[in-house]
């Protein structure tokens, strides 16, 4: 065991340094959603906001942005949107597919039918929009991202031809070439002095020359109404400016004349793209490194620039995935040795527990590291979190009993809440910035630290309740396991209730803090709170001789259901200062959990208390 951890460290700290050696389009640095960001996270999240994966077949996520940034063509082909309503496809007017993909190029053909309902579906509050309506416009606008998206670096296309040896020698050019919008943007004056005359002249006296002065700013000015894309802010702020806004190669060209400081950063990005338009990988890699070496100091300015590098090997890393690899084998080999009473495989199972759990730990000290923040600060690294911290609980316990229960309910907690957790990833980038309520990292690291650790150990006290009423039905002459699993409940209950009711103290200090009142009978407060009562209620039943070992248990079982209320179930309300992670989608998740615990407790509950333990039964 010790020598398996000895190769993993030594494998993570290789993979580490020869990641944040390699320069490569991935860590080029762009500000988005209000936080620097490497490529690399960005055009994960974009692929995940419309593919639901981060990479397709044969492309890593930043291989597809560069093409969708270079190759329409190739790009809009793609089968790259998920659309997994049927009724949304039949709205569009699209075939029905095995799979639910569709390209640009399809799902762009038909927005002429379908965009006028679209636009009356916009005028409609979103709260009285139907599932069918809202996946509709969540269509519409991923289709429209990409759309504006990919013509964020046209204005360096050479798509405008030079035809008459007039306009090639006004620009000290050839007859014939091709040059880009932001060509003309270098040669302004002549440009419009050219136009000028050309506007003056009339009927016969139009050349083909001024013909063609004339056509072209036709298309220029066609090409600046139709591109003003603005999500790629890849070009630092000029430091004269004393701004921290980084802007879009349009942004700048359009913004009349670009500083000497601006001027640098176009002139790379446009041989950048005509290096990747015409697949000089040598030339591009060269100028790749120079734009991440240039844009490397401007960010520093800023932030610890190290800190993005950990971040592309964070994402190439993916140690969740990973870690519910090793939970899942884990949980096979637990399973196998129940069956077959292999100690073995007991032991194999314990070690790929450890392992799952500290490749958790080890992410979740990434994203400390790499936003210098502590460890929960959305609702995606909650669950994480609460994962995790079911994951050293069940190791603790496992540790000392040795039966393998432990390591079972730890297994299927983690892998439940992983998948969860998988899930609200595909939301969006979940390192973006904080809301102003929880952009403080001393009350993040003590209330909501605090309190989600009491969820943690809150599941965990409910799993040991599942497991004592399962056990206890379907192996009741095992009187010392069931025993220690009546010990077990105590225990983590105490520590759950240790955990909830301190967080919730400490919330209540935060709140007076940056509201001015202790407590405001908000919808999370009031979770937590309840959260607390039934915990002490159930607690002081059982140590007051009031219930006994089989209604405690399924009172921990209905805990799982008020943890879940006062975590997920406040979000649905949208209401109350706690106005963050607001989500709408989970409803029929969440009533479909507390039904399965309502009806387990009512059916396992009556069943376990009519076995008495040591008692041989038919």
């Amino acid at each position: 065991m010790k020598n398996l951890f000895i190769i993993l460290s030594l494998l993570f700290a290789f993979q580490t340094c020869t990641t944040a050696n390699q320069i490569t389009p991935e860590n080029l640095i762009l500000q988005h959603s209000g936080r620097l960001k490497p490529l690399d996270t960005f055009s994960k999240y974009f692929l995940l906001g419309v593919y639901s994966k981060s990479k397709i077949k044969g492309l890593s996520s930043s291989e597809w942005l560069k093409e969708a940034l270079v190759d329409e063509t190739t790009a809009n082909t793609r089968t790259i949107f998920f659309i997994r309503n049927p009724e949304v496809i039949h709205a569009y007017g699209l075939k029905m597919r095995k799979d639910r993909k569709y390209s640009f190029d399809e799902i762009f053909q038909t927005l002429g039918v379908v965009e006028p309902k679209l636009n009356e579906l916009e005028k409609i509050p979103k709260e009285k929009h139907t599932l069918t309506q809202k996946q509709m416009l969540e269509t519409y606008y991923g289709v429209l991202r990409y759309y504006y998206f990919n013509k964020s670096l046209n204005c360096f296309f050479p798509q405008f031809e030079l035809k008459t040896e007039k306009i090639a020698k006004l620009f000290q050019r050839k007859k014939g070439d091709m040059v880009s919008y932001y060509f003309f943007l270098n040669y302004r004056d002549q440009f419009d002095k050219a136009l000028t005359q050309a506007e003056q002249t009339t009927g016969d006296e139009i050349d083909p020359a001024n013909m063609h002065i004339l056509q072209l700013a036709a298309k220029l000015g066609s090409l600046y109404k139709q591109s003003r894309p603005t999500e790629l802010k890849v070009i630092p702020a000029d430091p004269t400016t004393k701004s921290e806004q980084w802007l879009s190669p349009w942004e700048i060209i359009l913004n009349n004349k670009p500083s000497e400081f601006h001027s640098k950063y176009l002139n790379l990005w446009n041989d950048y793209t005509q290096a990747l338009i015409s697949k000089d990988e040598a030339k591009a890699q060269a100028l790749n490194k120079e734009i991440y070496s240039l844009t490397d100091i401007e960010a520093s300015k800023q932030m610890n620039t190290h800190r993005l590098t950990m971040e592309v090997m964070y994402n190439n890393a993916k140690l969740f995935q990973k870690s519910i690899a090793f939970l899942i084998l884990s949980f096979i080999l637990i399973s196998l040795s129940f069956l077959m009473y292999t100690e073995a495989f007991q032991r194999w199972a314990f070690r790929f527990l450890i392992l799952g759990t500290a490749l958790q730990g080890v992410g979740l000290c990434l994203r400390m590291y790499i936003r210098n923040r502590p460890p929960v600060s959305t609702l995606y690294e909650s669950i994480i979190f609460v994962s995790f911290v079911a994951g050293v609980c069940g190791i603790i316990m496992e540790h000392y009993k040795r039966n393998g229960l432990n390591t079972l309910l730890t297994n299927i907690s983690c892998i439940i809440l992983l998948f969860i957790s998988f899930g609200y990833e595909a939301d969006g980038d979940t390192m973006g910035m904080l809301v102003a309520v929880l952009d403080s990292n001393f009350w993040l690291a003590t209330h909501v630290v605090t309190i989600t650790i009491g969820y943690g150990c809150s599941f965990v006290a409910g799993g040991v309740g599942h497991l004592y009423l399962i056990y206890r039905i379907f192996n009741p002459m095992d009187k010392q396991t069931i025993s220690d699993i009546s010990k077990n409940m105590r225990g983590t209950v105490l520590v759950a209730v240790f955990f909830t009711t301190f967080g919730t103290i400490l919330g209540g200090i935060w709140a007076d803090q940056s509201w001015g009142r202790f407590w405001g009978w908000d919808p999370k407060e009031n979770g937590a709170l309840l959260i607390v009562l039934w915990q002490l209620l159930i607690l002081h039943a059982k140590l007051g001789g009031r219930i006994r070992d089989c209604v405690f248990a399924a009172g921990l079982v209905i805990n799982n259901i008020v943890v879940a209320l006062a975590w997920f179930g406040v979000n649905l309300l949208n209401v109350g200062l706690h106005s963050y992670g607001f989500t709408d989608s989970i409803a029929y998740s969440l009533a479909g959990f507390a039904a399965i615990e309502i009806i387990f407790a009512l059916i396992t509950c009556p069943l376990a208390r009519r076995i008495k333990p040591g008692v041989q039964t038919s």
